[in-house]
């Protein structure tokens, strides 16, 4: 990967991004959402590794390491296993609408643990938007009476444990490679992961699995996991943060039109307007971010012409 465009690994992550809840949501339906998050996990694991291998690295297991890879958990089985969880109950498209919400999580738990700035004017609007927008989607989903609801809750949850872990593993990272981290992390979770599908009863037979199942979970696999975490790299090493940053706010509006149309999904006027609401949320929160990117794209555009 070190060689490709950092543009078009822009828009290959932008595009692995969105397509990765309906991966989770068809990886999901013939097979357990736990086996499904498992089998995304252990390809993901063994690639990481021999990545890990490759460029001479090894695991380490001093106490501080385990601490790191212990905090990545909290993201990789409690934030993965939540969405799996809750791709039964809401939409690819609603998945990825909630999971911008991490942007603001993250924002206020770096704030209670590495002291960034968290209250200023535009965060404080961009939370209220957001929340607004949560509580929008989830007064659709109950006053239906569907399961939708709970779907919203699990996906709340997935947030909460995905920024934690985020923050954690950031205070605590210190000199550890990003395969390592990522390679502890997932040779931890894997094991908590089977655990989980075999309490449920959920069938390993792969010889039983639809090939569309199939294809979702190899998909998640190879692209998803490792490729996806190769080009985020990739894009952060070459490219400003405020362009990294900026992606949870393209990929939601793709994930629910691939969604409708790949999958049926419908989009009710509600789910539109709840969505809206907290895309205008996450617009307010980065918005010294996005002013910055547009005025330096203007002055190179200047510079040369």
């Amino acid at each position: 990967m070190r060689g490709i465009n950092p543009l078009l690994a822009y828009a290959g992550l932008v595009l692995i991004w969105s397509t990765t809840p309906l991966g989770i949501k068809w990886s999901a339906e013939g097979l357990g959402f736990a086996a499904a998050l498992a089998g995304r996990s252990v390809i993901g694991l063994l690639l990481s590794w021999l990545l890990l291998r490759f460029h001479g690295g090894r695991l380490s297991f001093e106490r501080g390491a385990l601490r790191i890879y212990g905090s990545a958990v909290i993201g990789i089985f409690g934030a993965m296993m939540a969405t799996y969880w809750s791709s039964r109950f809401i939409s690819s498209g609603m998945i990825a609408v909630l999971f911008g919400l991490s942007l603001i999580v993250t924002g206020f738990f770096a704030w209670l643990w590495l002291g960034e700035d968290f209250f200023r004017g535009h965060k404080i609007a961009g939370a209220v938007f957001g929340l607004i927008g949560l509580t929008v989607v989830f007064y659709h989903e109950l006053h239906l009476g569907a399961d939708g609801w709970k779907g919203v809750l699990g996906m709340t949850l997935g947030v909460i444990f995905y920024s934690l872990s985020l923050v954690l593993v950031k205070r605590l990272s210190a000199d550890y490679s990003s395969a390592m981290i990522n390679t502890g992390g997932l040779l931890l979770s894997v094991p908590l992961m089977l655990g989980a599908s075999f309490a449920m009863g959920e069938s390993l037979n792969i010889s039983a699995i639809p090939a569309r199942t199939l294809g979702a979970v190899l998909y998640l696999g190879v692209v998803g996991s490792f490729i996806g975490f190769l080009l985020y790299y990739r894009v952060l090493k070459e490219m400003s943060a405020g362009s990294a940053m900026l992606i949870p706010l393209i990929t939601p509006v793709l994930a629910m039109l691939l969604g409708h149309l790949l999958n049926a999904e419908s989009l009710s006027p509600s789910v539109w307007a709840g969505a809206l609401l907290i895309f205008s949320g996450l617009v307010l929160y980065q918005w010294p971010v996005i002013c910055a990117e547009f005025i330096s794209k203007v002055l190179r555009w200047a510079v040369r012409r």
